[in-house]
């Protein structure tokens, strides 16, 4: 087969998207110029301001550190808190219980029936 014979299959297609087969002469694509280069004084400019942008993400990242550490301060001792409510409440239950032995037989009764016949429904 001639590699020129470009009458069937995808060489059509590709021919009309290739570099080789544009058309003589200047396009808009090749009068492109590259970017100028910032100035003096623009550069400064842009340096100053990845500077200060810089500077605003350390200061966001230690205010997020600080706040993290605060949070799990706070989380620490509300966890603390509930443990000794959490105690007392038991000490309470366990008082109680010794003092109206029979009271606290008749409720667990109770709840244990009323558990029992819900789960017997189903």
């Amino acid at each position: 087969m001639d590699q020129n014979d470009n009458r069937s299959g995808a060489a059509p297609a590709l021919a009309a998207h290739s570099k080789d087969a544009s058309a003589p002469g200047q396009t808009p694509a090749s009068s492109v110029q590259p970017a100028p280069r910032p100035s003096t004084a623009e550069s400064d400019v842009l340096e100053k301001v990845g500077g200060v942008a810089n500077e605003a993400m350390n200061k966001v990242g230690d205010t997020a550190s600080r706040l993290k550490d605060t949070m799990s301060e706070y989380g620490g001792r509300a966890a603390e808190r509930a443990s000794e409510y959490g105690g007392r409440a038991a000490e309470q239950a366990s008082d109680y219980v010794h003092k109206q032995p029979l009271f606290a037989l008749a409720v667990t009764a109770l709840v244990c029936l009323m558990i029992g016949a819900r789960l017997g429904r189903r």
